[in-house]
């Protein structure tokens, strides 16, 4: 007999019976055999859920977990059963049974969403994520193995153990309780106050807790001296002041008076509240610790612990900055150019230490600084030169360092710059006199200065030429790359200008023949009148007077002559003019003039 699914449509109870028939052979033979089963009662199953119960959570390395049920499942049909996925930490385990997890965490783990899985017997299933992380395991470490305070004096706060690790806010405590007068922070583990009493060196256990009770513990040896210590002073010195990041400096710390006890104590060396290291102090009150400085500024200490009869003292800070080298590569371009045209100068500071260069680059031409610049991303400065005098020139850059690398300068002795010029002097007597429509030349070298060549294209043009007049170069343009070139400037003046007065320098004699001419044209009109007026029947007497006279002003003012002179003159050009001789290369401009008359 085949199997039989039977799934019902809606939820609720099922009453009745179901006949089922069977085609295989029966008991009895080949033939057909049925079978009634009853289904009253059978109940059909609500939809299976997964609910969130602990949306996300940290634990802490090594610490064992309080157990906790992440997603909850309801409904269904039978049995619930519960996955996850992905597999959970090691050292965690997950109920299949119930979706509990538990155990202790063995691996520290970056937060990461899990699925977890319900299923039911039919199997029906639903899911549901949450988050769960793994924080490195509490830790707690000296910064201060022994301290010495003394009876009535306050103390500096200080932190004698530090905590790290672990999850949520970390709490401290200390046992056994500090000497009377003095306070311990629960929230970080400062001691402070006024010790009011005497107390022999104690150990005292510091314990750093996080949010989930996982702990670490340290100990530090607390004194508190009376007020017949004998009072000392720790003074520090370093090897070398300023070292290169990286190389060892031995730190010294001299107690004076020395402590005669024995032992006499001990010296701690800090840079800010962090513990460099501790040297005994032998019978001298010296004692000394070799180091390697962080990168940077650095500032150091020296507390003395005291002894039985002395009191422990704190040296000043001494600063000590352990800079990285460096090293700067310097280019110009070009290392030949025209005067008042940019030369770019670049410099590029490089460490083999980490970290970013700031700072500055100064550009030095010999020992003058042309400019300074902030250094930029990748310890690159640039600075466009123009100002630069014609000549040689030999360039370098420095770079000023900072508070984490050395200063440093440009190898060799510097990039050789020549900066070229123009000769434009015009030189000798350019003084030119010429008449109206004539033309002059002026002829003068053009040279290039320093360079043997001209770097760029000479353009030349002139200004301030007389009214009218043109003017030509030749050469009109000096290539780039030719020499010492001669040129002429050709100036063409030009002739005057026709006008309706004579010009008053050409004298009285020119003014008689224009005076001459309008007398005979104002006369001519009547000799010829009867004759015109034949012709010009129909017109007035008088307008024909008129229109005639004008005819024979305009035939004498021809005879009077259109040159110099005359009634219809022409207008003066003379005088003396500056002409102004320019000189354009790239972005460097030369002039120079010369002198034009016209009589």
């Amino acid at each position: 007999m085949d199997a039989v699914n039977f799934t019902p449509t809606v939820p609720g109870t099922i009453s009745g019976s179901m006949v089922i028939t069977d085609n295989s052979l029966n008991a009895l033979g080949p033939g057909y055999a049925t079978q009634s089963v009853p289904l009253s009662g059978i109940a059909t199953a609500p939809p299976v859920l997964a609910t969130t119960t602990v949306v996300s959570t940290v634990l802490t390395l090594n610490h064992a977990a309080a157990a906790f049920l992440p997603v909850t499942g309801s409904g269904g049909y039978g049995t619930l059963t519960y996955s996850i996925a992905p597999a959970l930490p090691a050292g965690l385990n997950f109920s299949s049974a119930t979706g509990m997890i538990s155990g202790t965490p063995a691996a520290v783990s970056a937060a990461t969403t899990y699925a977890v899985t319900v299923t039911d017997t039919i199997p029906a299933t639903a899911s549901a994520t949450f988050s769960l992380a793994i924080n490195p395991a509490v830790m707690a470490t000296v910064n201060l193995p022994a301290a010495t305070l003394k009876q009535n004096q306050a103390a500096s706060p200080f932190v004698p153990v530090a905590g790290s690790g672990g999850a949520g806010t970390l709490t401290y405590s200390v046992s056994p309780e500090l000497p009377s007068g003095l306070s311990f922070s629960s929230v970080n583990g400062t001691v402070s106050g006024t010790p009011t009493a005497a107390s022999a060196a104690a150990t005292y256990t510091v314990t750093v807790t996080d949010s989930n009770g996982a702990s670490a513990s340290a100990t530090f040896t607390l004194t508190v001296n009376s007020n017949t210590l004998i009072t000392t002073t720790t003074t520090l010195t370093s090897s070398n002041p300023t070292p290169t990041f990286g190389t060892s400096i031995v730190l010294t710390a001299t107690v004076m008076p020395a402590s005669q006890d024995e032992p006499p104590g001990s010296v701690h060396f800090y840079t800010g509240s962090t513990l460099l290291g501790t040297a005994a102090l032998n019978r001298a009150g010296v004692a000394t610790l070799g180091i390697t400085l962080a990168l940077g500024p650095n500032s150091v200490t020296a507390v003395y612990s005291g002894s039985t009869s002395y009191a422990g003292s704190t040296s000043g800070v001494l600063l000590l900055s352990a800079l990285a080298g460096t090293s700067i590569g310097f280019t110009a371009s070009p290392t030949t150019q025209l005067y008042n045209n940019p030369i770019v100068l670049t410099a590029q500071a490089t460490s083999a230490a980490a970290g970013t260069l700031t700072g500055s680059v100064s550009f030095l031409d010999g020992t003058t600084v042309i400019a300074t610049v902030p250094i930029g991303a990748g310890g690159m400065a640039s600075y466009s030169a123009t100002s630069l005098a014609q000549g040689s020139h030999s360039l370098t850059a420095a770079y000023s360092g900072d508070a984490d690398f050395a200063p440093s300068v440009s190898t060799g002795t510097g990039i050789a710059i020549t900066v070229g010029n123009i000769n434009l002097d015009l030189g000798g007597d350019q003084n030119q006199t010429v008449i109206p429509g004539a033309a002059v030349n002026y002829t003068f070298p053009l040279s290039p200065l320093v360079t043997p060549t001209f770097l760029y294209n000479v353009q030349l043009t002139a200004t301030g030429l007389p009214p009218g007049a043109t003017y030509t170069f030749t050469p009109s343009m000096i290539p780039a790359g030719n020499g010492n070139t001669p040129v002429t400037l050709t100036v063409q003046t030009a002739k005057g200008v026709a006008s309706l007065s004579p010009p008053a320098s050409r004298g009285v004699q020119p003014f008689a023949r224009s005076l001459a001419a309008l007398a005979f044209g104002l006369i001519l009109p009547f000799f010829g009148l009867k004759r015109i007026h034949k012709r010009l029947r129909g017109v007035p007497r008088p307008l024909a007077v008129i229109l005639f006279s004008l005819a024979s002003l305009w035939a004498v003012s021809a005879l009077s002559g259109c040159g110099a002179g005359g009634f219809f003159g022409h207008t003066s050009t003379s005088g003396s003019y500056t002409i102004t001789v320019t000189a354009t290369s790239a972005d460097l401009t030369r002039t120079s003039s010369v002198q034009l008359t016209i009589q």
